[in-house]
């Protein structure tokens, strides 16, 4: 009950391309995690979950960064 609700919705928030999460070793075929990624992951409120987890454990509220998919109203 927890697992597909957290999975589903959990978002690290990366604003950058996907491609800029590794970087190529130079003189290597080795690739590395790209420090400002590193950075970027290891700061907890980068990370957020959604609309099925906030419906699903609404006793959790307040708990955990919540980011909603839905899209705003306009006034």
């Amino acid at each position: 009950m927890f697992f597909v609700p957290f999975t589903a919705t959990l978002s690290l928030n990366w604003p950058y391309e996907e491609t800029d999460t590794l970087l190529v070793v130079p003189d290597s075929n080795d690739v590395m995690i790209n420090p400002v990624f590193e950075r970027h992951m290891r700061r907890l409120e980068n990370w957020t979950l959604g609309d099925a987890f906030a419906q699903t454990f609404p006793g959790l509220e307040g708990t955990y960064n919540y980011k909603s998919c839905r899209p705003r109203e306009r006034r």
